[in-house]
C-alpha cells in the first residue's frame, strides 16, 4: 500500500482487501455504519478502543493504521542516554554500560551464527 495514504484511505483499502462491507465492519467492532464512512472520508478519527478493534480485526498494528513510522534507535550510540533515562535491569540488578554493550555483542554474534529462520521459543 502507498505510504502516503490517510487513515481513511488506509482503512477503506483494508476493508476492500478483506472484502468486508462498511455494515459488516461496523457490526463487528460495535459502531454505527455511518461512523465507518466518516472514518473513511477522514472526517473523524476513531477512539482508542475503536482503533484497537480495527487493528485487531484487520490483524495490523495501530501504527500501521495511523501511518506512523516505527522509531529506530541505534543502541550503541544511545547506550549512555538509555542508561541515564531508563533503569535497565536483569535478575533484579541494574545493567552497567559494559553489560549492555556485552549483550549487544552477544546478539550480533548470534545473528551471524544462527540461520535467519531459526526462532528461539
Amino acid at each position: 500500500m502507498n505510504e502516503s495514504l490517510t487513515f481513511g484511505e488506509r482503512l477503506k483499502a483494508l476493508r476492500i482487501q478483506h472484502e468486508v462491507s462498511p455494515e459488516q465492519l461496523a457490526e463487528t467492532i460495535g459502531v454505527a455504519k455511518s461512523l465507518i464512512w466518516t472514518f473513511e472520508l477522514d472526517k473523524k478519527l476513531p477512539t482508542y478502543p475503536q482503533l484497537i478493534a480495527l487493528a485487531d480485526f484487520f490483524e495490523v498494528t495501530t501504527d500501521y493504521l495511523l501511518n506512523r513510522e516505527p522509531v529506530s534507535v541505534d543502541i550503541k550510540e544511545a547506550a549512555d542516554d538509555m542508561l541515564d533515562t531508563y533503569e535497565l535491569r536483569l535478575d533484579g540488578r541494574r545493567l552497567s554500560k559494559d553489560e549492555l554493550l556485552d549483550a549487544m555483542t552477544f546478539i550480533r554474534t548470534q545473528r551471524t551464527v544462527r540461520p535467519k529462520d531459526y526462532t528461539v521459543i
